[in-house]
Order: C-alpha cells, then sequence, then structure tokens
C-alpha cells in the first residue's frame, strides 16, 4: 500500500493567495502577455494612507436638551463606548441649540442660550453655571469615559433655551474584518461558445454563521466547472461607514451574440462619493433592466482601497492575469482580468506590503487586457482585523488545501 502525508508547505500556501491562471482550450494561441506593451509602464506615486490613522467619532450624541417650563428638572441619558475607542474623550456643547435642529424652536442660537446649567457624567459635576452666560457659544472639554456611562442635565435658565451635547472620541481600531469563503453558486459560463478561452462566472455564497457579512463582487474562474477551486473575500464592517452598497450598476457588456447556452450581462457598480467598489457583477438572462439589487453588494471606503494602479508601479511584480475574453466569438469585445502578484513574489515593501486581493475581477469592451483603474483591486490590510494563527486554524487550511504527496512503504524518511 502506498503511504500518503500532507505536507504543510510555506510556498503552497503563499501560492494560494493567487488564484489558478488561465485555461485556454486544445490549439488555441498561445496565452495573452501581463501587459499590451514591451515597455514598462511609467512609474506613478502611490499615496500611502495613514497607518490606522485616528478619526473623530461620535460615541454619544448630538442631543438637544431643553429647557421646559416649570421647575427645572434633570434629564438622564445612558450610553456605551465601543473598546475601539481610545481614552481622548471630548464633551462638546452647542448654547442655543444646533445648527441641525430644524425645529422653529431652535432657530436664532443667540435668542435660545442657557445663562446657567449643571451637567453630571457618571456622578461628577463636570460642566457648571461657571461655564455659561449668554455671550458663550460653545464649551469643549476632555472627560474621562466607562465602557458604560450616564450623563445628567439641569437647564436653569428661562424656558424655551437649550444646548445640544455630543461627546466624541478617537477612534483607533480596525475597520472592516474579512472572511475566507470557497462554496460558489453558478450564474453563468460560455459554455459551446467558440472562442479561445473558458471561463464560468459565480455568486459567492456566505455561510450562515457570517453575520453581517457582506460580497465586494462575483467570482471568476477559468475554466468549465459547477464547483471551482478557488476562494474570494467577503467583508463585514466594523467602523461604521467602511461599506458602503453601491448608487446603480453601468451595464458593460451582454453575452449576446457569443454563442454560448445562456445569455450573460456583466454590470460595474457605482460606488457612492468617497467609496470604491471592487468587482463587477454578473446576471444570467440578457435583461438590461433587471439588474442586480444594489444590497447584493459593497463598495469600501476610499481610505481602505488600493487602486489597481499598483500595476503600473512595478509590472515585474504584479501581473494582469486574464481570466477570459472574447476572443474567437462573432460576439462584442469583452475581457475580464484580475492584477495578482507574480509568482514567488512576497509583498514586501512599502505600501504594497499590504495590498490585500479579495479575489474579484474587473474587466473591459476590449479583447486585449486593460485593467479598469476606477475600480480598487486591493485592500489595505492595516485597516484590517488581524486575527491570530492557532493550531486548529493551520489544521484546517492543511486539510482544505495540501496536496498530497504519496511515498513508497519502505522510504525511510517520512516526515
Amino acid at each position: 500500500m502506498m503511504q500518503s502525508h500532507r505536507l504543510f508547505l510555506m510556498l503552497f500556501l503563499t501560492a494560494c493567495l493567487s488564484i489558478a491562471g488561465c485555461q485556454q482550450k486544445s490549439g488555441s494561441p498561445q496565452s495573452i502577455q501581463q501587459s499590451s506593451s514591451s515597455e514598462p509602464p511609467e512609474q506613478i506615486e502611490i499615496v500611502e494612507p495613514p497607518v490606522q490613522a485616528d478619526e473623530s467619532v461620535v460615541v454619544f450624541g448630538p442631543v438637544t436638551v431643553d429647557r421646559e417650563k416649570g421647575k427645572p428638572d434633570i434629564q438622564t441619558f445612558s450610553f456605551t463606548v465601543a473598546d475601539n475607542v481610545n481614552s481622548n474623550y471630548f464633551i462638546n456643547i452647542l448654547n442655543g441649540g444646533s445648527e441641525y435642529c430644524e425645529d422653529s424652536l431652535h432657530e436664532g442660537r443667540q435668542e435660545h442660550r442657557i445663562s446657567s446649567a449643571k451637567i453630571w457624567l457618571n456622578g461628577e459635576i463636570i460642566v457648571g453655571p461657571e461655564h455659561f452666560n449668554q455671550h458663550t457659544d460653545e464649551i469643549s472639554l476632555p472627560v474621562s469615559l466607562n465602557s458604560e456611562n450616564i450623563l445628567s442635565v439641569e437647564l436653569r435658565s428661562k424656558p424655551g433655551s437649550n444646548i445640544t451635547i455630543e461627546i466624541t472620541g478617537m477612534y483607533q481600531g480596525p475597520w472592516l474584518e474579512l472572511a475566507y469563503v470557497d462554496t460558489f453558486e453558478y450564474i453563468w459560463s460560455d459554455y459551446d461558445a467558440d472562442g479561445n478561452f473558458n471561463a464560468t462566472f459565480y455568486r459567492p455564497i456566505i455561510p450562515g454563521e457570517l453575520t453581517d457579512f457582506h460580497i465586494l463582487g462575483h467570482y471568476g474562474y477559468p475554466g468549465h466547472s459547477i464547483t471551482p477551486n478557488g476562494y474570494i473575500l467577503v467583508a463585514r464592517e466594523i467602523k461604521p461607514g467602511s461599506l458602503a452598497h453601491p448608487t446603480e450598476y453601468i451595464p458593460l457588456w451582454s453575452s449576446a451574440g457569443l454563442g454560448a447556452d445562456y445569455l450573460a450581462i456583466f454590470w460595474k457598480p457605482v460606488p457612492p462619493v468617497g467609496y470604491q467598489c471592487l468587482g463587477l457583477m454578473v446576471t444570467a438572462g440578457g435583461n438590461f433592466l433587471n439588474p442586480p439589487a444594489l444590497t447584493d453588494m459593497m463598495c469600501v471606503k476610499n481610505d481602505i482601497a488600493i487602486s489597481n494602479h499598483l500595476y503600473e508601479l512595478d509590472a515585474n511584480k504584479y501581473a494582469v492575469q486574464l481570466l477570459w475574453n472574447t476572443d474567437g466569438t462573432p460576439a462584442n469585445a469583452f475581457t475580464a482580468t484580475k492584477i495578482i502578484p507574480n509568482k514567488g513574489y512576497v509583498l514586501n515593501d512599502g505600501a504594497n506590503a499590504n495590498a490585500i486581493h479579495v479575489g474579484t475581477f474587473t474587466g473591459s469592451a476590449a479583447t486585449t487586457i486593460e485593467q479598469d483603474m476606477t475600480l480598487a483591486g486591493w485592500i489595505d490590510k492595516r485597516f484590517v482585523l488581524q486575527h491570530e494563527v492557532n493550531s486548529d486554524s493551520i489544521t484546517s487550511l492543511i486539510n482544505r488545501h495540501a496536496p498530497f504527496i504519496f511515498m513508497h512503504p519502505e522510504e525511510i524518511y517520512f516526515p
């Protein structure tokens, strides 16, 4: 009997970060080169985002407190503070309300200012009558918070006066959590088309235990398979506002005229201002009036995204990987691509060391590789929750992906 052993190979784990290269049909031309030009692209400067940049976040409010008629009373509020906000907290008070208040009671802050008030935080007075008068517009003071907090306010001025309170801190934690998904739902393939390349496109299936995770684009596989051998990353928002749904989809290409068994449309998501999308979406059928739902995917904050211009920085380290194109078919031109690290290259220099490719794809209306630079290709890992690697996770990875090596039963060099 031959004995089998699973070997944990670091080189293999590195290779897992790349998707298998393009598969050609028998007799087709040699694979497309990494770049459409033999000359290396002109280098451009990549502006590196700050590492886990501090950002002011509101941990309480804004809340407008009104002085009602009758005897002054104390209004009490409770709130919690997340662990990923540091201890540099400030209470900010607008005397006379807030410009955000649309109620007519709050129009004209000057006439609604208070002259005396007391504010307690966790039982200690932090703001007193000495801080207020009719000329006081804003107050900002440092405060200390617990994980659970109680804020109490007593206004002692004429009825109709008010203040608006908020408490801010500096966010220092991760923005996103990423998870590995390797199960997919079939959408469309070019089966029975007469082109030079084969491909199948899938919708990632997010397991039930991955609560609040979202896809960042669909997955493309260079071949025909119901169950592709590949992966994609899905994302969960930790810092509010890190993810956002696209505002619309633009149809890029239809498979009409390709000769495949079924029709499909490839869609480009349009991100909200301040966000970038990381991949395309595919729908089965030829109905241009039926794009994917806006809630089907997420775009990421600009701070988190790393542009596809990473390829232009060093063409020797990055390859534009061809997934599929319409070469050899009568259909309108289309090419699906990815940017991945070249074989054997580890992202370990400067800003590039932080690039995580999520496994999505992009494309263009051409049969040559023209990477869409309006889509981001990577996520900056400095904004991603880092999980500790333990023996269980390593064992799971080995069992799922490590190769079998068969050895002779009399081999003396067993592991």
